[in-house]
Protein backbone atom coordinates (compact mmCIF):
# COMPACT_ATOMS: atom_id res chain seq x y z
CA UNK A 1 0.00 0.00 0.00
CA UNK A 2 1.43 3.50 -0.68
CA UNK A 3 2.24 5.94 2.59
CA UNK A 4 1.24 9.58 1.97
CA UNK A 5 4.71 11.61 2.56
CA UNK A 6 4.97 14.44 4.19
CA UNK A 7 5.07 16.32 0.76
CA UNK A 8 1.33 15.19 0.40
CA UNK A 9 2.16 12.67 -2.37
CA UNK A 10 1.11 8.86 -2.28
CA UNK A 11 4.57 7.21 -2.89
CA UNK A 12 5.92 3.46 -2.79
CA UNK A 13 8.00 1.15 -5.06
CA UNK A 14 6.99 -1.12 -7.65
CA UNK A 15 8.74 -4.24 -8.83
CA UNK A 16 9.24 -3.75 -12.73
CA UNK A 17 11.97 -6.54 -12.85
CA UNK A 18 15.02 -9.01 -11.65
CA UNK A 19 18.33 -7.81 -11.48
CA UNK A 20 21.28 -10.11 -12.55
CA UNK A 21 22.04 -10.96 -8.99
CA UNK A 22 18.44 -11.83 -8.05
CA UNK A 23 17.26 -8.71 -6.41
CA UNK A 24 14.38 -6.87 -7.24
CA UNK A 25 14.38 -3.81 -10.17
CA UNK A 26 12.24 -1.43 -8.85
CA UNK A 27 10.62 2.22 -9.57
CA UNK A 28 8.95 4.98 -7.30
CA UNK A 29 5.58 5.71 -8.17
CA UNK A 30 4.07 8.76 -6.84
CA UNK A 31 0.14 10.57 -7.14
CA UNK A 32 -1.35 13.12 -5.67
CA UNK A 33 -4.72 11.12 -4.70
CA UNK A 34 -4.84 7.46 -4.51
CA UNK A 35 -6.65 7.22 -7.78
CA UNK A 36 -3.87 8.95 -9.48
CA UNK A 37 -0.88 6.76 -7.92
CA UNK A 38 -3.16 3.58 -9.17
CA UNK A 39 -2.97 5.22 -12.73
CA UNK A 40 0.95 5.52 -12.47
CA UNK A 41 1.63 2.68 -11.25
CA UNK A 42 -0.44 0.98 -13.99
CA UNK A 43 1.49 2.93 -16.47
CA UNK A 44 4.80 1.87 -15.49
CA UNK A 45 3.99 -1.72 -15.08
CA UNK A 46 2.66 -1.49 -18.73
CA UNK A 47 5.32 0.52 -19.89
CA UNK A 48 8.34 -1.99 -18.32
CA UNK A 49 7.22 -4.60 -17.74
CA UNK A 50 4.31 -5.46 -20.95
CA UNK A 51 6.36 -3.37 -23.27
CA UNK A 52 3.01 -1.79 -24.21
CA UNK A 53 2.86 2.03 -22.69
CA UNK A 54 3.50 5.09 -23.97
CA UNK A 55 7.24 6.68 -23.42
CA UNK A 56 7.77 10.19 -22.04
CA UNK A 57 6.30 12.59 -24.84
CA UNK A 58 9.21 14.83 -26.71
CA UNK A 59 9.72 18.49 -28.03
CA UNK A 60 9.15 18.00 -31.97
CA UNK A 61 12.60 19.88 -32.52
CA UNK A 62 14.90 17.68 -30.80
CA UNK A 63 13.17 14.50 -32.12
CA UNK A 64 13.01 15.26 -35.73
CA UNK A 65 16.50 16.44 -36.13
CA UNK A 66 17.24 13.09 -33.88
CA UNK A 67 15.34 11.31 -36.74
CA UNK A 68 16.78 13.39 -39.52
CA UNK A 69 20.69 11.88 -37.96
CA UNK A 70 19.33 8.24 -37.47
CA UNK A 71 17.02 7.71 -40.48
CA UNK A 72 17.92 9.93 -43.04
CA UNK A 73 20.88 11.17 -43.29
CA UNK A 74 23.41 8.57 -43.88
CA UNK A 75 21.82 7.32 -47.09
CA UNK A 76 21.15 10.78 -48.51
CA UNK A 77 23.53 12.51 -51.12
CA UNK A 78 25.22 15.95 -50.24
CA UNK A 79 21.87 17.77 -52.96
CA UNK A 80 19.63 15.50 -51.15
CA UNK A 81 21.18 16.38 -47.55
CA UNK A 82 20.63 20.26 -48.28
CA UNK A 83 17.47 19.87 -49.82
CA UNK A 84 16.15 17.88 -46.18
CA UNK A 85 18.43 20.67 -44.02
CA UNK A 86 16.80 23.48 -45.87
CA UNK A 87 12.83 22.25 -45.86
CA UNK A 88 13.42 21.38 -42.28
CA UNK A 89 15.30 24.34 -41.14
CA UNK A 90 13.07 27.30 -43.18
CA UNK A 91 9.71 25.80 -43.13
CA UNK A 92 9.57 22.35 -40.17
CA UNK A 93 10.72 23.45 -37.19
CA UNK A 94 9.77 26.98 -37.01
CA UNK A 95 6.33 25.96 -37.52
CA UNK A 96 6.39 22.80 -34.53
CA UNK A 97 9.65 22.51 -33.64
CA UNK A 98 8.74 24.01 -30.08
CA UNK A 99 5.91 22.01 -29.59
CA UNK A 100 5.61 18.45 -27.79
CA UNK A 101 4.68 15.73 -30.32
CA UNK A 102 1.21 14.70 -28.62
CA UNK A 103 0.23 18.08 -28.67
CA UNK A 104 0.12 18.63 -32.73
CA UNK A 105 -2.84 17.72 -34.74
CA UNK A 106 -3.87 16.43 -38.03
CA UNK A 107 -5.39 19.52 -38.83
CA UNK A 108 -2.26 22.02 -37.88
CA UNK A 109 -0.43 19.62 -40.19
CA UNK A 110 -2.95 19.99 -42.95
CA UNK A 111 -2.41 23.83 -42.65
CA UNK A 112 0.85 23.59 -42.72
CA UNK A 113 1.29 21.24 -46.18
CA UNK A 114 -1.64 23.53 -47.54
CA UNK A 115 0.48 26.55 -47.39
CA UNK A 116 2.65 25.29 -49.74
CA UNK A 117 0.34 25.01 -52.95
CA UNK A 118 1.85 26.40 -55.90
CA UNK A 119 4.94 25.28 -54.75
CA UNK A 120 7.03 22.97 -56.57
CA UNK A 121 5.61 19.27 -56.68
CA UNK A 122 9.45 18.57 -55.33
CA UNK A 123 8.84 20.82 -51.41
CA UNK A 124 5.61 19.42 -51.11
CA UNK A 125 6.29 16.19 -51.32
CA UNK A 126 9.68 16.80 -49.74
CA UNK A 127 7.63 18.56 -46.84
CA UNK A 128 5.20 16.05 -46.31
CA UNK A 129 8.09 12.85 -46.42
CA UNK A 130 9.80 14.87 -43.28
CA UNK A 131 6.27 14.79 -41.66
CA UNK A 132 4.63 11.43 -42.26
CA UNK A 133 8.24 10.37 -41.78
CA UNK A 134 8.71 11.92 -38.05
CA UNK A 135 4.75 11.02 -36.42
CA UNK A 136 5.42 7.10 -38.33
CA UNK A 137 8.94 6.75 -36.15
CA UNK A 138 7.36 8.60 -33.36
CA UNK A 139 4.49 5.87 -33.48
CA UNK A 140 6.92 3.17 -33.26
CA UNK A 141 9.06 4.81 -30.31
CA UNK A 142 5.69 3.98 -28.68
CA UNK A 143 5.51 8.06 -28.29
CA UNK A 144 2.13 8.29 -29.65
CA UNK A 145 -0.32 5.78 -30.40
CA UNK A 146 -1.14 7.42 -33.62
CA UNK A 147 0.09 9.47 -35.99
CA UNK A 148 -1.81 12.42 -37.09
CA UNK A 149 0.86 12.80 -40.48
CA UNK A 150 -1.39 9.46 -41.80
CA UNK A 151 -3.81 11.09 -44.06
CA UNK A 152 -2.45 14.41 -44.94
CA UNK A 153 -3.92 15.38 -48.24
CA UNK A 154 -1.32 16.91 -50.99
CA UNK A 155 -2.30 20.19 -52.50
CA UNK A 156 -1.81 21.55 -55.70
CA UNK A 157 1.88 21.82 -57.32
CA UNK A 158 2.56 25.07 -59.59
CA UNK A 159 2.70 24.57 -63.33
CA UNK A 160 5.97 24.71 -64.44
CA UNK A 161 6.33 27.16 -67.33
CA UNK A 162 6.32 26.19 -70.37
CA UNK A 163 9.43 24.95 -72.34
CA UNK A 164 10.33 24.74 -76.27
CA UNK A 165 13.95 24.70 -77.89
CA UNK A 166 14.77 27.06 -80.18
CA UNK A 167 14.89 27.05 -83.99
CA UNK A 168 17.90 26.98 -85.73
CA UNK A 169 17.05 30.66 -87.09
CA UNK A 170 16.95 31.34 -83.23
CA UNK A 171 20.22 29.95 -82.34
CA UNK A 172 21.94 31.58 -85.03
CA UNK A 173 20.71 35.08 -83.73
CA UNK A 174 21.79 34.20 -80.34
CA UNK A 175 25.14 32.94 -81.50
CA UNK A 176 25.55 36.11 -83.79
CA UNK A 177 25.53 38.44 -80.92
CA UNK A 178 28.45 41.00 -81.24
CA UNK A 179 30.98 40.81 -78.57
CA UNK A 180 31.59 44.17 -76.76
CA UNK A 181 34.51 43.68 -75.55
CA UNK A 182 38.00 43.49 -77.57
CA UNK A 183 38.83 40.38 -79.56
CA UNK A 184 42.52 40.35 -78.36
CA UNK A 185 41.22 40.09 -75.28
CA UNK A 186 39.37 36.90 -75.26
CA UNK A 187 41.62 34.20 -73.65
CA UNK A 188 39.93 30.28 -73.62
CA UNK A 189 41.35 27.89 -71.07
CA UNK A 190 40.23 24.31 -71.42
CA UNK A 191 40.05 22.38 -68.14
CA UNK A 192 38.63 18.89 -68.37
CA UNK A 193 36.05 17.64 -65.83
CA UNK A 194 33.59 15.22 -65.42
CA UNK A 195 30.34 17.55 -64.81
CA UNK A 196 27.03 15.53 -65.11
CA UNK A 197 24.36 15.11 -62.29
CA UNK A 198 25.67 12.04 -61.07
CA UNK A 199 29.58 12.64 -61.36
CA UNK A 200 29.27 16.02 -59.90
CA UNK A 201 29.97 15.10 -56.19
CA UNK A 202 32.85 13.39 -57.28
CA UNK A 203 34.18 16.51 -58.87
CA UNK A 204 33.53 19.21 -56.52
CA UNK A 205 37.17 19.80 -54.96
CA UNK A 206 38.99 19.73 -58.19
CA UNK A 207 36.54 22.49 -60.07
CA UNK A 208 36.57 24.49 -56.28
CA UNK A 209 40.56 24.28 -56.70
CA UNK A 210 40.60 25.59 -60.26
CA UNK A 211 38.37 28.31 -59.36
CA UNK A 212 40.61 29.41 -56.69
CA UNK A 213 43.27 29.38 -58.86
CA UNK A 214 41.50 31.41 -61.59
CA UNK A 215 40.27 33.93 -59.12
CA UNK A 216 43.56 34.36 -57.36
CA UNK A 217 45.54 34.37 -60.96
CA UNK A 218 44.34 37.72 -61.27
CA UNK A 219 42.76 40.87 -59.31
CA UNK A 220 39.29 41.97 -60.72
CA UNK A 221 35.93 40.22 -60.63
CA UNK A 222 34.82 36.61 -62.39
CA UNK A 223 31.62 35.50 -63.47
CA UNK A 224 31.09 31.89 -63.04
CA UNK A 225 28.14 29.97 -64.39
CA UNK A 226 26.17 26.60 -63.49
CA UNK A 227 23.99 24.29 -64.61
CA UNK A 228 21.70 24.31 -61.56
CA UNK A 229 20.54 26.42 -58.82
CA UNK A 230 21.36 23.65 -56.32
CA UNK A 231 25.32 22.88 -57.77
CA UNK A 232 25.96 26.70 -57.79
CA UNK A 233 25.09 26.45 -53.90
CA UNK A 234 26.98 23.38 -53.19
CA UNK A 235 30.34 24.90 -54.91
CA UNK A 236 29.23 28.46 -53.09
CA UNK A 237 28.88 26.74 -49.56
CA UNK A 238 32.36 25.64 -49.88
CA UNK A 239 34.55 28.51 -51.40
CA UNK A 240 32.97 31.02 -49.02
CA UNK A 241 36.11 31.49 -47.43
CA UNK A 242 37.98 31.65 -50.80
CA UNK A 243 36.55 34.96 -52.01
CA UNK A 244 33.81 37.16 -51.63
CA UNK A 245 30.69 36.03 -53.93
CA UNK A 246 27.39 37.26 -54.45
CA UNK A 247 25.38 34.09 -55.37
CA UNK A 248 22.11 34.38 -57.80
CA UNK A 249 19.21 33.75 -55.71
CA UNK A 250 15.61 32.38 -58.55
CA UNK A 251 14.25 35.58 -58.11
CA UNK A 252 16.94 37.31 -59.35
CA UNK A 253 17.27 39.17 -62.94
Amino acid sequence: MPKKKQSGLYRSKVKVGTKPDGSPLTKWVSGRTKAEFEDEKRTVKEYYIAGTGLRPDRMFGEYTIEWYRVHKEPRLSSSSKNGYRSMLNKYVLPAFGDRNLRAITATELQECINGFAGMSDSSITLVMTILSGVFSAAKSDRIIDQSPAAYLTKPEAGKKAARRALTGEETGALLDLPSPFPRENLMVLRYALPLRYREREGSMDALCRALGAFISAKRGSFLVCFPSYAFMRQVAGRMAGIARLLVQSPGMD
